[in-house]
């Protein structure tokens, strides 16, 4: 009888000699078919890769390799004119505004998160004068592979000044926007001393939670002694994110990215997505 397709149903490659393998190749030269079942015995742990049955097969042999996802970041800097104004005097007496340590925090992130992530920076105020007209958030950087802009970020923090009003409700909005299309892990971190009015709270916390379930997580980083704790922490909770307090002493070292990246550093905390 003709026969037009063969099964190879759990079969060991050391199951199927060389010279069958050759009659098979023959076989299926005269466009016949090969229908292969896999099972405990085959495939890989039927050790085909080291056999000439590879060669039949339309399929690479082998472990699945992990692909990593793309890690997104947006900060947001309040840079309102409170951040300019109020000061903490250090050790040495010297004055440190609150938006100094701000932007020194902003480039600590920087510098922590994994260059093959993607990145961007918005501003988290707007001025006076279009506080109520829902104006346009500045974007100081676009998001991009953090790797090749790195230092240009971080110069362009370092050159941020306090103006306008605090404008949460505005970025939060914007950073969604900005992240919520985006394929892999996607990630708001506000940096703000958390001089928030009360018109500010609420839509912001509106705005983090639409966040959440487009995907997005939220992270908070206070800064100083006159924010407004609670509605921070609120705002970490609905963004199913964390809550860092940090003044000049109290510095953080918070790694996003992989966990490969623990061999270089030792964080006090590791954020992975």
């Amino acid at each position: 009888d003709k026969y037009y397709a063969v099964v190879l149903d759990n079969m060991a490659s050391a199951d199927i000699p060389d010279k069958d393998i050759e009659t098979l190749s023959g076989f299926l030269r005269e466009e016949n078919g090969l229908f292969v079942i896999g099972g405990k015995n085959s495939y890989d742990r039927g050790e085909y890769n080291r056999s000439l049955i590879m060669n039949l097969l339309p399929v690479a042999i082998g472990e699945p390799k992990k692909k990593r996802d793309v890690a997104y970041f947006l900060i947001i800097m309040d840079l309102g004119a409170s951040s300019g104004s109020e000061k903490i005097k250090t050790e040495s007496s010297e004055e440190v505004s609150y938006l100094d340590i701000q932007k020194a925090l902003a480039v600590d992130v920087v510098n922590t998160i994994a260059e093959t992530s993607h990145v961007g920076l918005i501003e988290g105020s707007i001025v006076y004068a279009d506080t109520d007209t829902g104006s346009q958030i500045s974007i100081v950087s676009p998001i991009s592979e953090l790797g090749p802009k790195k230092q240009e970020l971080s110069d362009k923090i370092s050159k941020l000044g306090a103006f306008g009003a605090t404008a949460l409700r505005y970025a939060s909005a914007s950073a969604a926007d900005l992240l919520k299309f985006q394929r892999g892990s996607k990630n708001i971190i506000i940096i703000t001393d958390g001089n928030s009015p009360l018109y500010d709270q609420i839509p912001t916390l509106k705005n983090i939670e639409k966040a959440y379930q487009e995907g997005i997580n939220t992270f908070v980083v206070g800064v100083g002694y006159n924010q407004s704790v609670d509605f921070l922490k609120k705002v970490a909770d609905v963004g199913h994110g964390k809550y860092f307090f940090a003044d000049h002493v109290n510095r953080l070292n918070i790694l996003f990215g992989d966990k490969e990246d623990l061999s270089k550093n030792k964080p006090d905390l590791f954020i992975y997505d």
